[in-house]
């Protein structure tokens, strides 16, 4: 699977027009007890009940929350109420991750388009602010120190951003630009297949 996959993976923002708090691979220090390099996604500073988009077309994978001890009942996995959708791109296959949201719109197996609204995003899981945590992961692509725990497959997260037209990383928001400013976010990710 090499650049001719790449070339195929196309997505859409799922937070248009909100600045991005924290950038794939930032604060290493944070992420290495958890067995990544960094950040395993993109940080959205939205604010509560911001309509997220599906970033491709494809099939929900998975919904809803999972048990763990995070959130504000102590009752959540770490990435809190999440919808996971299924993609193919040509030969590649892959998952966006949606975390955070204060609910989903969509049930598992329901067909996605590029643009669908998938939930609201929200402050739910192992998160100190809200925001939408977005992540990339691609099947049999190996990116080292960035293993991700769905289904103990070999699926490995990847930057979205370059798949990705228009997006401006955290450094790259000037002033007059709109878009709510948050301080950076930090947010926990799964570390077992059952907390994804």
């Amino acid at each position: 699977k090499g650049a001719d996959s790449d070339a195929e993976i196309s997505l859409q923002n799922p937070a248009p027009g909100v600045r991005i708090s924290q950038s794939f691979g930032q604060n290493p220090a944070v992420y290495q007890k958890f067995g990544l390099a960094g950040h395993e996604g993109i940080d959205y500073a939205c604010k509560i009940g911001t309509p997220i988009k599906a970033a491709a077309g494809g099939v929900v994978y998975m919904r809803g929350e999972t048990p763990g001890t995070f959130g504000p009942d102590k009752n959540q996995g770490p990435y809190g109420i999440r919808v996971i959708v299924e993609h193919t791109w040509g030969s590649q296959k892959g998952y966006t991750v949606y975390a955070h949201l204060s609910s989903d719109s969509v049930r598992v197996g329901d067909r996605v388009q590029a643009g669908d609204v998938v939930g609201k995003s929200g402050d739910t899981g192992n998160s100190d602010g809200a925001h939408l945590h977005f992540s990339l992961i691609l099947f049999g692509k190996s990116h080292p120190g960035y293993k991700s725990a769905l289904d103990k497959a070999d699926n490995w997260y990847h930057d979205p951003a370059p798949f990705m037209s228009g997006t401006r990383g955290v450094d790259e928001w000037v002033e007059g630009d709109t878009g709510d400013m948050h301080e950076e976010i930090i947010c926990l990710p799964p570390t077992r297949a059952e907390e994804m």
